[in-house]
């Protein structure tokens, strides 16, 4: 893959994972995430002030790793099922070090959220993998 390959397809990936990620936290996990993170999350009043600096990391991290370590998994002439695995593997092992470090370091954090939290990585993940899979076949 070209560098200019790798940026075509970051840009294209980047405001669908956005998109598919902040429903779940704005919407779904909101008042989960505010109501068992509360005493060791960054917050205003009620409302969960992220460090946006770090967070936009967060996504050109996870993006770029799903490009150079998730699409080159993919056979070429692999299916869709096999991005989707892929990606979900990929995905419940990075969210299964930051949630089972956090776990085993921080007493305040509930295995509720490990388990919540690595369930939606992996089906995110999955579709994170399925999305780059088939930007990549677009793009080609």
């Amino acid at each position: 893959m070209s560098i200019s390959q790798f940026f075509q397809l970051f840009i294209l990936a980047l405001p669908i994972v956005l998109v598919i990620d902040l429903v779940w936290i704005g919407i779904f996990a909101k008042n989960f995430y505010k109501k068992h993170l509360k005493e060791i999350a960054r917050m205003e009043g009620d409302t969960m002030k992220p460090n946006w600096a770090a967070s936009v990391l967060v996504y050109l991290v996870m993006i770029s790793a799903f490009i150079l370590f998730v699409l080159p998994k993919i056979p070429t002439d692999g299916n869709f099922l096999q991005a989707i695995f892929w990606g979900s593997v990929f995905g419940l092992s990075f969210s299964g070090v930051y949630n089972l470090t956090n776990y085993a370091l921080f007493a305040k954090y509930p295995l509720k959220v490990v388990v919540v939290d690595m369930t939606w990585a992996f089906f995110f993940s999955g579709a994170i993998g399925l999305i780059i899979w088939n930007l990549n076949n677009f793009l080609s």
